[in-house]
């Protein structure tokens, strides 16, 4: 960060800050890596997403920088304790235009159009009004939180993680990452003292995501037995408070960027078909930027205005969407679909059985089911809270991969009968193998015989409701007490992007507030909670909502659909090449239930008996095709691991054509 003094009269000088100078040197040097980047894959398919990279970067640049400098400028005036008045006799508080929560609604008009989207001018014009009413975190007035403004290179590795768009959560599609986030963290570490072999760390999101993880690792590392069976009879009590040399500046930086662009998979490139999302889009850089320049936390309206009406609003939209049509329909957002899951095991378990939220689960041994085809995240969530992963019970699925609502049934009798509490049903509208959707309609019926919670996991399956050619597979998904989708799966919204959604958000605040006088302030006692963290499991949050918002003013509604759509189109064709091909034999249905596509390689039609070998066959071919320009994953069935492609919003025919023949050469190279 650039600062200079200035003497004048021999007086003490305020140092001039010169942060805008330095964003604005910093945007253009990356600018210069990431266009490139994004136009080699480009080249390799007839896209032009560069393009708009830059274009939408140069636009967005020329809001962010003025912003930034406002406060740079503003800084040595803060000596004289008041705003000062400008040429029009009105304040110029660059902090903040500070609004009630209903006048800032009024002000943002923020419309989520039904139909086509508003493109450019509309994504520029409501972006500017965002910084018009958002905390300012840059001036030197905020001293209110832990933290304040980000730094120039603070902007551009939010670029940078924004442009390379993947999930730090296995090394093969996150390789530069993972290599970073060990390394850093160990020499972190080694920073505190912890020099031991194996000294290391993992990355969060938040303090209060660390914190839990903590609770959970040293209960499960000191009482193992809790990790299957849950706290059983101990009443755990946890104990707290009654309250190297210089940097290598610019070079270093642009050198050491140039290594991460350089080893990391690039998400934009059309071969690129292994996991359950794809590439950014143009405007999702763009929204991680902004939600970079403003670096607040979306606990409390009062330091983060703009970006809690644009949660409610967004959530609020997003749940009507789905059927939750009630006066308290919406959401929260969270860093990703484990965390949405989570979250709605804690609500449903503090809903169902209040006196859970201060004593613990008590006698109650509470079991969780779901799909045999289920996330593991379900287990997760038990281990974390104390159910015990073995009280997640896997309901039977039928031939296309559906979860059996009378198997359903009889495991929740078994479970009464045994003395158990049968507490939390989890369906799923797009497994994440299979990409099957259960039936909605039916398990709601059970759930509500026996007096269950119904949650439906749409992480990867729920954006298909702005379809009007897919949305039928969600019927009955409005009849969930929670719902849990993320945008940055089939929308290609950026990572992460998480909403979990009800028909009343008045539950989430009963299940998750914490009286934290600190931060907490607020009086109203009504249920339109604005202080969103108190809806929540986490403090430190950050404004994903943001990115779904943008997405939705420039592409609308209509774009959705065509996306989807799209990707639907390209899914059903590589399903017919594969079908119709004689050395493959087709896992999925024709035409799948969603945009994987799971075949086998049998040469001649014939596959082999021996999963093992089939298994070896799989892994070695996929391998193989990285070569080729391609990366494709496998998943485990009866006769072995076979491929399973995922096709995105941006994914061509053509791409679908070549990763057939390139298969298909492997194969035959190998025989």
């Amino acid at each position: 960060m650039t600062v200079t003094h200035t003497n004048g009269n021999g007086h003490h000088a305020s140092p001039a800050l010169h942060r805008a100078d330095e964003v604005e040197d910093l945007l253009d040097a990356v600018r210069d890596l990431i266009v490139p980047y994004i136009r080699a894959a480009d080249d390799a398919a007839p896209l032009k997403k560069h393009g708009q990279v830059e274009d939408l970067l140069d636009a967005v640049k020329d809001l962010i920088v003025p912003y930034i400098r406002a406060a740079d400028d503003a800084a040595p005036l803060k000596k004289h304790g008041q705003v000062p008045v400008n040429a029009d006799g009105l304040s110029a508080n660059v902090l903040v235009d500070s609004l009630k929560p209903q006048e800032l609604v009024s002000r943002l008009k923020l419309s989520l159009p039904d139909g086509e989207g508003l493109g450019k001018d509309g994504l520029m014009s409501f972006i500017q009004k965002i910084l018009q009413y958002s905390v300012n975190t840059w001036d030197q007035g905020f001293l209110d939180k832990l933290y304040a403004s980000n730094t120039p290179v603070g902007v551009v590795a939010d670029l940078i993680l924004s442009v390379l768009n993947t999930n730090l959560h296995v090394y093969q599609v996150s390789p530069a990452l993972s290599v970073i986030e060990k390394v850093t963290a160990r020499r972190f570490a080694n920073v505190f003292g912890f020099t031991g072999p194996r000294a290391g760390g993992i990355s969060c999101q938040g303090g209060s995501a660390s914190n839990m993880t903590s609770v959970v690792v040293a209960r499960n590392s000191l009482y193992p037995e809790t990790r299957t069976h849950g706290n059983g009879s101990h009443t755990f009590i946890l104990f707290t408070s009654a309250h190297d040399g210089e940097g290598l500046g610019k070079d270093g930086l642009m050198s050491f960027l140039q290594k991460i662009l350089q080893y990391s998979v690039n998400t934009w490139d059309q071969g690129f078909l292994d996991k359950l999302y794809a590439s950014n889009t143009p405007v999702g850089v763009v929204a991680d930027l902004i939600l970079s320049v403003l670096n607040t936390n979306l606990h409390v309206y009062q330091v983060s205005p703009a970006l809690s009406v644009i949660e409610k609003v967004t959530a609020r939209r997003f749940a009507n969407v789905f059927g939750f049509t009630g006066p308290r329909a919406g959401g929260i957002s969270c860093q990703g679909g484990s965390a949405s899951n989570m979250t709605s095991v804690v609500v449903a378990r503090n809903s169902l059985y209040p006196e859970t939220r201060t004593h613990g689960n008590g006698s109650h041994t509470f079991i969780l089911f779901t799909s045999a085809h289920g996330h593991y995240s379900v287990e997760k969530s038990a281990l974390t809270c104390g159910l015990g992963a073995s009280n997640v019970w896997a309901v039977p699925i039928d031939s296309q991969g559906r979860m059996i609502p009378e198997a359903l049934r009889e495991l929740i009798i078994k479970a009464r009968d045994e003395g158990k509490t049968p507490l939390y049903v989890n369906a799923t509208a797009g497994t994440t193998v299979m990409g099957s959707f259960d039936p909605f309609v039916e398990i709601s019926k059970v759930c509500k015989e026996f007096g269950l919670w119904l949650h439906v996991d749409g992480s990867w399956g729920g954006p298909v409701v702005f379809s009007s050619k897919q949305k039928g597979k969600l019927a009955g998904v409005e009849l969930a007490d929670s719902l849990t989708v993320n945008p940055h799966k089939m929308l290609n919204v950026p990572v992460t992007c998480s909403f979990l959604l009800t028909n009343d958000l008045a539950v989430f605040h009963k299940a998750n507030t914490l009286p934290a006088g600190y931060l907490f302030h607020s009086v109203d006692e009504s249920d339109d909670v604005w202080d969103l963290a108190d809806l929540t499991l986490q403090c430190g949050r950050r404004g994903d909502s943001l990115k779904l918002a943008l997405a939705w003013i420039y592409y609308g509604a209509a774009g959705f659909e065509k996306q989807i759509d799209h990707a639907f189109d390209v899914a059903a064709h590589l399903a017919q090449i594969v079908q119709a091909h004689p050395d493959f034999v087709l896992v999925s249905s024709d035409p799948p239930p969603c945009l994987q596509v799971c075949f086998y390689y049998a040469p001649g039609g014939h596959l082999s008996d021996d999963a093992e070998a089939n298994t070896r066959t799989t892994a070695d071919m996929v391998g193989k095709l990285i070569r080729r320009g391609f990366m494709i994953d496998y998943a485990p069935g009866e006769k072995g691991s076979f491929f399973r492609v995922v096709v995105n919003c941006q994914t061509l025919k053509g791409t679908a054509d070549g990763l057939v023949k390139g298969l298909e050469e492997i194969g035959k190279e190998g025989r």
